[in-house]
């Protein structure tokens, strides 16, 4: 068939939107699915398929670059391209009234999502990087047929999470993790299986709607004042502030204590749970210029331009000193670059050895790729970052023709992330101008990392927002810790704690220990500093956090 009156407009007034509703009887002779030339239309940032009756979409649609808003619902989708995660333009997605029964596994690279609508349909569980999706603040996903809140929506993720529906499912429990959604306004939880609500939910300071009918609630009185059409909003808060379900005793990934224990027999509760302890010693300027530690990074005027987000931490002495835990360093580092970093579109982590940065400032800049040099990681010689780039692409071509190796793979997948930057962003020493790092695509082999117990330098960029840097830096310190990677022992690191008990429990409860990194500008005046008291938020019971004083 010839291409419809729509497209052929929109090509050739060169318009920004497609709106198709209710017509399903267009896209019977086609095989229920959008003709073709729609995905030629890469100018158009609003696509509206609805009620058309569609079947499936095809894995082309990653061709329309632009698009900002995409409306599937009222149609027979069964699931939804894996290209999806491609749109990283993509800010509102309404696939409700479908036949979804699973979401593409890197659903959680569409880093700017804000709206996501996934009402009526068949979904049981979330791909497992949703923490991705660090911009949502709209999440519907009412009448499917979920169990649990999914899990990776309450690790202290999603900060912009404003209204989160989920009336019309099969929920029994609700998480501790609850308290983690601080942002959360509107919370519809109705008709589900809810026996308990947790005292947790105490924690959610801007919730200003919420709606707990019609759930099989155990306590008679919490039950009838929600069905009473004038109990106000606050009353049925502060009693379940009081009289809901006290936080979990258990390390179950999601709970989160809803006050602080008091007594003896409370804080040995508490301590039991305790699995690791992240130590943060704080930035104190005199201290590290006199001990020649002094580290802080300098964001110029070309690098907010460019890549504008930067967020470091140093940690102590960590315990690198075989092969097997550089590896294990290593890949969890790789394991977050391809999920929570969305390959790396989201965030980039890299890491530096610290003896090898002398204890000198370090520089957050961006120029030309032409006019500055990077000794990359494991290469032999140094170029230019043109040179650099210009190289990778010849290497990737190559394997192309040789059709024997795939040139997706490694630093070569990340080189279209720099396709038309004029100039690139870089971290470089202060003493002799050295380049450490090169985001989104390699570190220098001039920090790299050494078998030992050095001190290291954690670092994560980001063009999106500093609540993904944050996000992703804490990520990483979790991570770490859940793999066995922790900072060689040092009575240094715990002599000022307030804590009575806290010198038995560190026997045997080995620590991370964090040093803060202070990011300014070019005229000294503080951007962020990492981590500060807000950071480090988890909702696991088993990390407990120490502060020095």
């Amino acid at each position: 068939m010839g291409s419809w009156p729509e497209i052929e407009n929109c090509r050739e007034n060169n318009r920004r939107e497609i709106n198709l509703r209710d017509c399903p009887g267009r896209f019977e002779d086609i095989g229920c699915a959008p003709p073709d030339q729609l995905y030629e239309l890469t100018q158009i940032n609003l696509l509206e398929i609805s009620g058309c009756d569609i079947t499936a979409i095809s894995e082309d649609i990653s061709s329309l670059k632009n698009l900002a808003n995409l409306i599937l619902n009222r149609n027979r989708l069964e699931r939804l391209p894996l290209s999806l995660s491609r749109l990283s333009n993509l800010k509102v997605l309404d696939a409700s009234n479908n036949k979804l029964e699973e979401l593409p596994a890197d659903f959680g690279m569409l880093a700017n999502l804000q709206t996501l609508n996934l009402n009526r349909n068949n979904l049981t569980r979330f791909p497992e990087n949703f923490d991705g999706l660090a911009s949502l603040s709209i999440l519907d996903l009412s009448n499917n047929q979920f169990s649990l809140i999914p899990e990776g929506l309450l690790q202290g993720y999603h900060s912009h999470l404003s209204e989160l529906k989920m009336s019309h499912n099969l929920i029994e429990d609700v998480s501790d993790g609850i308290g983690t959604l601080e942002a959360l306004k509107s919370l519809d939880l109705s008709s589900n299986k809810v026996m308990e609500l947790p005292q947790a939910i105490a924690s959610c300071s801007k919730l200003k709607s919420a709606d707990y009918k019609d759930n099989p609630l155990k306590d008679r009185r919490l039950k009838k004042l929600i069905e009473q059409k004038n109990s106000s909003q606050k009353a049925i808060a502060d009693y379940i502030k009081t009289k809901g379900r006290p936080a979990k005793a258990s390390a179950d990934g999601n709970g989160k204590a809803s006050g602080k224990k008091k007594g003896k027999s409370a804080n040995q509760n508490e301590d039991a749970l305790v699995k690791h302890i992240m130590k943060v010693l704080r930035f104190d300027r005199e201290k590290a210029e006199a001990s020649d530690q002094y580290l802080e990074v300098i964001v110029t005027d070309d690098a907010r331009d460019v890549r504008p987000y930067i967020v470091c931490c140093i940690v102590k002495r960590l315990n690198l000193s075989s092969d097997y835990l550089l590896k294990k360093f290593l890949a969890v580092q790789t394991k977050l670059h391809e999920g929570a970093c969305g390959k790396r579109t989201v965030a980039t982590i890299a890491t530096h050895d610290m003896p090898s940065l002398g204890g000198s400032g370090l520089l957050y800049d961006a120029k030309e790729p032409g006019t500055f040099s990077i000794k990359p990681l494991g290469r032999d010689r140094s170029v230019t970052a043109l040179q650099l780039y210009k190289m990778l692409k010849s290497e990737a071509d190559e394997m192309r023709r040789d059709k024997k190796k795939n040139p997706a793979s490694g630093i070569y997948k990340y080189l279209t992330l720099l396709e038309k930057q004029e100039k690139f962003a870089f971290v470089s020493r202060c003493t002799d101008d050295a380049v450490i790092s090169l985001p989104p695509l390699t570190n220098g082999d001039v920090t790299r990392m050494q078998l030992g117990e050095n001190d290291i330098l954690l670092e994560v960029t980001s063009a999106q927002n500093l609540g993904c840097c944050k996000n992703i830096m804490d990520k990483l310190l979790q991570s770490m810790v859940n793999e066995g990677l922790y900072s060689c022992r040092e009575k240094d690191f715990y002599s000022d704690s307030s804590d009575d008990d806290a010198g038995d429990r560190k026997e045997s409860v080995p620590a991370l220990v964090l040093q803060q990194v202070r990011i300014s500008d070019s005229a000294g005046k503080l951007k962020v500093i990492y981590p500060s008291r807000t950071d480090l938020s988890f909702a696991d019971g088993s990390i407990k956090i120490e502060r020095c004083k």
